[in-house]
């Protein structure tokens, strides 16, 4: 499949084949990782869960940062996005007899601020690590240009940084709008592939004990326990007050 990326007042548009999946439509696409480290929202947080994610570990970006600036082949897995349905139109292509295709076409994104990262915010914001550090190396390069005429070194960084822009990763993209639905969707990811407890206790709602917790907590069910559960992480941090965390009162 061929990369387009266009942007016309803030359109994006992409060849994309279309397929059902859970009852969801959802998009095939490939995209440049210069969009995606411009377009595509992070709201990554280290210190609580955020939107439909997990909460970011820093330290996994950074490894994951690191494997693609020192590592010319590099790979990386499919990043897997959720968008609200309004903001995304499919233009389907003609077939070779004339009929219109029910899988093949483009679609037109008018407003990336409903992009919602279900897997891959690590991945996203490894990339946008090594450009950042590949712009900082050029500019300091730049800076030594007039003391040691040597331009080898900015002309590979560079070579390096468009590249790097230039270069595509797979993409699945689901039409959901609804925040909740994608949190429940990431905790469907997550029985195959494991996260912290406390992150699938809040998101996977169709687990009785995991609504009950949350209720509780939500709700101020218990004065026992008003402002007492650690939400972010599996176990309470030692100089806290809380008793206990949303993964250990659901079990």
């Amino acid at each position: 499949m061929v990369t387009i990326r266009k942007i016309k007042q803030q359109v994006l548009e992409f060849d994309v084949q279309r397929y059902q999946q859970g009852g969801r439509t959802a998009y095939s696409l490939v995209m440049d990782l210069g969009t995606l480290d411009n377009k595509v929202p992070s709201f990554i947080n280290k210190n609580r869960i955020e939107r439909a994610n997990r909460r970011f570990n820093a330290t996994h970006s950074q490894k994951i940062a690191e494997y693609i600036y020192d590592t010319e082949d590099w790979v990386l897995g499919s990043i897997m996005l959720g968008i609200d349905p309004d903001y995304v139109e499919f233009e389907p292509y003609h077939e070779d007899d004339g009929q219109l295709s029910e899988s093949l076409g483009q679609i037109r994104i008018s407003d990336t601020a409903s992009i919602r990262i279900l897997d891959g915010q690590h991945r996203r914001m490894a990339i946008h690590t090594v450009r950042d550090r590949l712009r900082q190396e050029i500019r300091a390069q730049k800076e030594l240009l007039p003391k040691n005429g040597n331009s080898n070194s900015l002309k590979k960084l560079e070579r390096k940084f468009e590249r790097l822009g230039e270069m595509a990763i797979p993409v699945n993209l689901l039409e959901e709008g609804n925040e909740n639905e994608l949190r429940q969707m990431f905790a469907d990811l997550a029985k195959t592939r494991n996260i912290d407890a406390a992150a699938k206790a809040r998101f996977d709602q169709r687990n009785p004990f995991n609504r009950a917790a949350v209720e509780i907590v939500k709700f101020g069910r218990s004065n026992l326990l008003a402002d007492r559960v650690e939400m972010e992480r599996s176990t309470p941090v030692r100089s806290s007050n809380d008793l206990l965390s949303i993964s250990q009162l659901a079990r």
